[in-house]
């Protein structure tokens, strides 16, 4: 999680013009984890409701899944909206770009092997291959992000005014 915090702290640093930090997520240590670490951007908790029981995911734990599903729309809706996508191996994330291709993002780690599929598996080989943002990417690797492997499923999204990429 450390790692995670440590990554994010630097995208929010850099000169984007980020004002905040959406954190989207189900897990309430990472919750608790993030409202904690001395950001220098204010964390914003996206609503969630419905969280796992235990450790059984939360599309398991018997909710109602319409309520899941629309909560899980808006949430991927709110991500896609803002500056700039720090994603980390949840697919709700990857929808986000779908929903707005013109959506700065950046992979902080590769999709699980067990679940290489799309939309993350397009977005991870794209970025690998240098397509994924051409300029974000090299900004982000100038941040020296691409080492980072975060131990948490949270989405990471800062967010601000939608950075204008050099071409």
């Amino acid at each position: 999680m450390q790692d995670l915090c440590t990554a994010v702290a630097r995208v929010a640093g850099s000169a984007l013009g980020i004002k905040n930090i959406v954190l989207a997520t189900d897990e309430v240590e990472c919750i608790d984890f993030f409202k904690s670490y001395p950001f220098t951007s204010p964390v914003i908790v996206a609503p969630a409701k419905y969280l796992p029981r235990g450790r059984t995911p939360v599309h398991f734990s018997g909710h109602d899944g319409l309520a899941i599903g629309r909560e899980a729309l808006v949430t991927c809706l709110l991500l896609s909206r803002c500056g700039f996508l720090l994603k980390s191996a949840s697919y709700l994330s990857g929808w986000s770009k779908i929903f707005n291709p013109m959506l700065p993002t950046w992979l902080i780690a590769p999709p699980n092997r067990q679940a290489f599929w799309f939309p993350d598996r397009i977005l991870w080989l794209d970025q690998e291959s240098g397509k994924l943002n051409r300029t974000a990417v090299g900004r982000m690797r100038s941040l020296a992000l691409d080492s980072i492997h975060p131990d948490g499923g949270a989405e990471m999204t800062v967010s601000g005014g939608a950075p204008t990429w050099p071409h």
